[in-house]
């Protein structure tokens, strides 16, 4: 008998094993996390087998449950008292950033969600199988995962395993469902449970044959009314309710998940207004990490807006900074240099929100001055240079803004492009530092007194060198100098405190420097070192960042750039040549299918497919770029229509979801490019600019208007983090649903076992008594079913009448009621087999509960509000 019992248990085991994994698998692959499948099987094993202890009878099962939520409940209140309440929601948050692209994968938390989902779906899978066995359920859980990632393209092909798994193992379950059935209605002496398990593996497996050798269709079942209204459905909920931060995939153009490509269908759902007076490109989001078929973020760091270290504000300061280099170098090469410093229009931008809710703000290249002020609080910076808000914004909500308006169509402009390279600020700051010392050695170090001797002596170039560089601002770097050479006076002078004084003061030479290049007319030089050091650091930090390629490119994408940029002589050139490439090289559609799963993105679109619509053409500029050494990251927003609907109001659709490139170049920052076919002209329009008229105050007289720089060295390589981006609102919502479900898991537990404990009770009285009780207890069923007593109506005529209308055929209420009328009115004996045959009569009691109430009220009965 215990050899039997060991049998059946270890065939149980393996039966929700399989069907454990069947569950867990499919989330792991789509999440990406590199767990095997034997490791995934060893986790879900080592759960089930503790289940089997801490739930082995009812005694342990007590203990078990108290515990755990006694210690669930010390381990929560902990963390609310000690304020590390966000170590049990950082996962969470975590996860939610990674599914939609802008969080990398974590060493840490992948292992947090597999033991999460092993944990879930192995104590489902024992509750359903040895505890209160439900085909059903399994059934349904599985169908519902299955069907919910082929729905929404998130199953990966490596987890197919887990299908089959699930497929022999649920016709395992159906067929162990039907021996239950039959063995609770009669005598079973054919075959135990284990081997009835493993006499029903060769036809789960036959099933299974069967099913994969059967040809199908390859095209889906296509029910068009349906597909309607579901296409109408899920487009109306991206449209109206948005998403917390934005992507293409939250404006119904593109996939919801984040691979990149297949077919679309853009809507004209108004999005925004936007009164400028030109079109302008609209950043929500940037990635700076191809992985072969998406885009993803690689550092989730947030600064203040407030924080002039933020990317947004150093892109502006890099221009009102950087220029003036870049016109400087013209004037070294070219006779004649375009005077672009005083020709940059300020254009004043506002956008209102109409259909749209995200936590997004969308903002252009080289803007600044944001309002409304009272937002700005609120409102924190990616690394990307993305502006963000903590609140939902809404309809209603707006916003504006002043924006520097570049012209990249102005020849001038392009012209002066060209002089941009790398190291140009290294350039300079040599050169800078070259300058200081040469003055400081020149009219200080040199100086000697009535006797010819040398005031100062011992100095050293590199220390002074190191003393600028090292120093964080203009005033200690001054500081340091002057107490550096204060501090190597001749001491054989023997110089008395007051002499010594004397030379200090006619040597405050820190503080009167005059340089005489261009680029530094009347400036203080040490504020240029602090500028260009900061610069450099930036720039440095992006070549780092933004040139990354992942593996699954292949050779001859690398060497299409080489070839297509080989007659250019300088980045920008570069640049305009991969852009008119692939311009003109490639055509413009909407459905151009799916990439295949085996094929790079980039390279697919570049040699195989040659079309798609402008998330093709900006990942694949972006490769190129980086594929000759030039930074580049790829972006998402709008592109504003071409023509405003009055004066200078645009409408914005999701038809004006765009992507496009930006491209990183020393002098300026960040400039935007257009690869994709037929929307040059929106860069590069002619149109007459409409702008304010304005000029920047970097033109005034040749100088930014900023001469302190950011302490950028904090951003760099990694940020400090000024502000969390903690969706509470997501976390409320999240901790609401999985408290519910708790709580109803419990409820519905806690009903099953006191169902139990009243029929045990029931057993453990005298046979007499326990057949009152249960025909009192059945009467409490029919009184919901409105199938108790009439009036006057005698326990058997009330059984006879129920009979008669088939209540709970093929079982009889009569021969029940003549044990009970025995019991409670007649001085006979009454036996426990009496008693055992009105007990058998509560599953038919149930059946016709269920019947007459229907199956969601029955549930509520039976299983939530303790009716029955």
């Amino acid at each position: 008998m215990f050899s039997k019992k060991i049998f059946d248990y270890i065939a149980k085991l393996i039966l929700m094993l399989l069907m454990s994994f069947s569950f867990v698998y499919p989330f792991i692959t789509t999440l990406l996390f590199k767990y095997t499948p034997l490791q995934i099987t060893g986790v879900i094993l080592f759960f089930l087998l503790l289940f089997s202890i801490l739930f082995f009878n009812r005694m342990t099962t007590r203990i078990s449950v108290i515990a755990i939520i006694l210690g669930s409940s010390i381990f929560v209140g902990y963390t609310l008292f000690s304020g590390s309440i966000y170590r049990l929601t950082e996962p969470f948050v975590w996860l939610y950033r990674y599914i939609n692209g802008t969080e990398s994968i974590k060493e840490f938390f992948p292992l947090v969600f597999t033991l999460l989902f092993s944990f879930v779906f192995s104590l489902a899978v024992y509750i359903f199988t040895v505890k209160k066995f439900s085909f059903h359920i399994i059934l349904l859980t599985g169908i519902s995962i299955f069907c919910a990632q082929w729905i929404f393209n998130y199953f990966a092909q490596n987890a197919y395993i887990s299908f089959y798994t699930f497929i022999i193992s649920i016709v395992i379950y159906y067929l162990l469902h039907i021996y239950n059935k039959k063995s609770v209605q009669e005598s079973n002496d054919f075959a135990s449970l284990s081997s009835f398990i493993i006499l029903a593996v060769p036809v789960a497996l036959l099933v299974l044959f069967l099913t994969s050798v059967i040809p199908a269709s390859q095209k889906p079942i296509e029910w068009k009314w349906l597909d309607e209204k579901i296409n109408t459905a899920f487009s109306n909920r991206s449209n109206i309710f948005g998403s917390d931060y934005f992507s293409l995939s939250t404006t119904g153009f593109g996939s919801s998940s984040n691979k990149l490509g297949g077919n679309i269908t853009p809507d004209d759902t108004l999005v925004f207004k936007v009164k400028a007076p030109n079109v302008i490109y609209l950043k929500g989001c940037s990635s700076d990490q191809y992985t072969g078929n998406s885009w993803v973020n690689t550092n989730i760091s947030y600064s203040d807006l407030n924080d002039q270290n933020n990317k947004l504000n150093f892109d502006t300061y890099e221009l009102e900074h950087g220029l003036p280099l870049l016109y400087d170098s013209h004037k070294t090469l070219e006779s004649y240099t375009p005077d672009i410093l005083h020709n940059i229009p300020i254009d004043k931008i506002n956008i209102s929100y109409e259909n749209i809710t995200t936590n997004s703000l969308f903002v252009p290249l080289k803007a600044y001055s944001f309002f409304p002020a009272s937002y700005r609080s609120d409102m924190f910076v990616n690394p990307e240079g993305i502006l963000l808000s903590r609140r939902s914004l809404g309809k209603g909500f707006n916003y504006s803004f002043q924006l520097y308006n570049i012209k990249y169509s102005d020849k001038d402009f392009q012209n002066l492009m060209k002089v941009s390279e790398r190291y140009l600020y290294d350039s300079y700051l040599e050169h800078c530092l070259d300058k200081i010392n040469k003055y400081i050695k020149t009219n200080v170090l040199n100086i000697v007194n009535d006797n010819g001797d040398n005031i100062w002596i011992d100095t050293n170039e590199q220390e002074i060198e190191q003393l600028i560089l090292g120093a964080p601002d203009t005033e200690l770097m001054k500081n340091q100098l002057t107490d550096y050479i204060a501090a190597h006076f001749n001491p054989s002078l023997n110089l008395s405190p007051e002499v010594k004084q004397t030379y200090m003061n006619t040597s405050n030479f820190i503080n009167i420097i005059d340089s005489q290049n261009t680029y530094e007319q009347s400036f203080d030089p040490f504020e240029w070192v602090i500028s260009l050091k900061s610069l450099s650091s930036n720039s440095n930090s992006i070549y780092s960042k933004y040139l990354s390629i992942p593996d699954t490119v292949p050779q001859r994408v690398k060497e299409l750039a080489v070839s297509i940029t080989q007659n250019e002589k300088n980045d920008y050139d570069k640049v305009k040549a991969i852009e008119q490439y692939l311009s003109k090289n490639y055509k413009y559609s909407l459905t151009p299918g799916d990439a295949p799963k085996n094929y790079d993105f980039v390279d697919y679109f570049l040699f195989e497919h040659k079309e798609g619509y402008c998330t093709y053409f900006a990942t694949a500029m972006a490769i190129l770029t980086r594929s000759i050494g030039i930074p580049s990251r790829y972006v998402e927003g709008y592109l504003l229509p071409y023509q405003p609907i009055n004066n200078d109001l645009y409408e914005v659709t999701n038809k004006q979801a765009h992507a496009w490139v930006e491209v990183y170049f020393e002098g300026i920052g960040w400039l935007q490019f257009e690869p994709t076919a037929s929307f040059g002209n929106n860069l590069y329009n002619t149109k007459e600019n409409k702008s304010t008229g304005q000029t920047p105050q970097i033109n005034a007289n040749n100088r930014p208007i900023n001469s302190s720089a950011p302490n950028h060295q904090k951003n760099i390589p990694q940020q400090t983090v000024t502000a969390k981006a903690i969706n509470y609102k997501l976390i409320i919502i999240i901790s609401t649903v999985l408290a519910v479900i708790i709580i109803i898991f419990l409820i519905v537990l806690f009903n099953i076992h006191r169902r139990k404990r009243i029929l045990t009770n029931f057993a453990k009285l005298p046979p007499r008594e326990g057949i009152i009780e249960l025909y009192n207890y059945f009467m409490k069923y029919l009184t919901y079913q409105k199938a108790d007593f009439k009036g006057g109506e005698t326990p058997i005529e009330h059984a006879k009448r129920l009979d008669n209308i088939g209540r709970f055929f093929p079982n009889k209420m009569e021969e029940i009621t003549k044990i009970f009328v025995n019991a409670r009115y007649s001085p006979e004996e009454v036996t426990q087999s009496d008693f055992n045959k009105v007990l058998s009569f509560y599953q038919p009691v149930l059946k016709a509960t269920r019947e007459n109430l229907g199956i969601v009220r029955y549930t509520l009965f039976m299983y939530i509000l303790f009716k029955l």
